[in-house]
């Protein structure tokens, strides 16, 4: 618990954030909601209980991520990544899915694994390296139309970029180097190819609606309301975009309370992940990469998210922190700075085995 204490204390800005940003989203979210009558017959009380469950999912979360980091280290974590890539191909379209999103759960164990694998073994070993790329091969097959590819492309370029000083096999840099190269160009063209698909949304709306689509008719209410929103006060075309998906729920802040609330929380957002970025950027040695493919993960999909309620893309989906009322994303944050607190505990607990044996060499000397 002491150890915990010094941690909490060295990344204050991080909790800091993280709280400001939770308190002033479920409060903002909360009168919105409640407002809107989303839930009945008793809305404040259905409202209450879902903020009660995201806070005991995120500390729940970080619980998981800061005391389990070890089970990383073990011989046997391929075989757990094999076992949470399975779990999120069997939860990816089950009805279980819809509250808790427990695919989401693994992907995020599954990027940590990976992130993890990479550095403690593919660094020096051709045949690691080739297990790492088949297994984000697969990946990027099974998650080619969703957020997640992004994020594996993303990840596997960092981690790359931030390692390849320690590779020193020539063979090993040159399959890196390849698959870098690749993972680069993967990420460039599904980010034109989703940029054509939202510009045909937006032009050639009539057709899409025809075959089913209703997203262009979702990007034009959304642009009403963004252009008609105010200072302070609720745009007139809020009434229409109010029951659109939670993902837009930063663009109904914009909408419900005027453009200087959504500003402030757009603030909050970027304030929060860029603690998380300079916690990464303050670790060391390995643990310092692995952090930093976590905070990758959040970055793309705040920044996605971002490009959602701003109506720039529109034919994935991402959540932002604690905004989107989904429950899984409160998990996931939970996840990620549990880790980043865990990379603190074990240059901890190195100095503290450091002092230990020198202690006890002086002692026998």
């Amino acid at each position: 618990m002491k150890k915990l204490k010094q941690i909490c204390r060295k990344n204050w800005y991080i909790i800091a954030s993280a709280l400001l940003l939770f308190v002033c989203s479920e409060v903002l979210v909360g009168v919105m909601v409640y407002d809107q009558q989303y839930f009945t017959p008793n809305p404040f009380d259905s409202y209450v209980s879902i903020a009660v469950l995201r806070v005991f999912l995120l500390f729940a979360g970080f619980l998981i991520s800061y005391f389990c980091t070890g089970i990383l280290k073990k011989k046997y974590s391929p075989l757990i990544l094999s076992v949470l890539m399975l779990l999120a191909v069997i939860f990816r379209d089950n009805d279980l899915n819809l509250l808790f999103n427990y695919y989401s759960i693994c992907f995020v164990a599954v990027i940590l694994f990976l992130a993890f694998f990479y550095v403690n073994y593919c660094t020096d070993s051709i045949r690691h390296t080739l297990i790492y790329i088949a297994v984000t091969t697969a990946l990027w097959g099974m998650l080619f139309f969703e957020i997640e590819f992004f994020v594996i492309a993303s990840m596997n370029i960092f981690l790359f970029i931030a390692n390849q000083k320690s590779i020193s096999q020539k063979s090993v840099k040159a399959v890196n180097w390849i698959f870098a190269g690749v993972s680069s160009a993967f990420l460039i063209l599904k980010s034109v190819m989703h940029m054509i698909s939202h510009m045909e949304y937006r032009h050639q709306g009539n057709r899409y609606l025809e075959i089913g689509y209703t997203e262009s008719e979702t990007i034009s209410l959304l642009e009403k309301m963004m252009i008609t929103s105010k200072e302070f006060g609720t745009s007139e075309f809020f009434g229409e975009f109010a029951d659109e998906r939670y993902v837009y729920n930063l663009a109904k802040i914009f909408g419900y309370y005027g453009y200087y609330a959504g500003i402030a929380m757009v603030i909050l957002v970027v304030a929060f992940v860029t603690s998380i970025i300079i916690g990464c950027c303050k670790k060391q040695d390995k643990m310092k990469s692995v952090c930093g493919a976590s905070a990758i993960m959040l970055v793309v999909r705040t920044v996605a998210a971002l490009f959602i309620n701003f109506g720039i893309i529109s034919t994935i989906d991402s959540h932002l922190p604690f905004i989107a009322l989904c429950t899984c994303g409160c998990i996931n944050i939970g996840l990620i700075i549990g880790f980043v607190f865990a990379a603190d505990k074990e240059r901890l607990t190195k100095v503290a085995e450091t002092s230990h044996h020198l202690c006890l060499s002086r002692k026998h000397d």
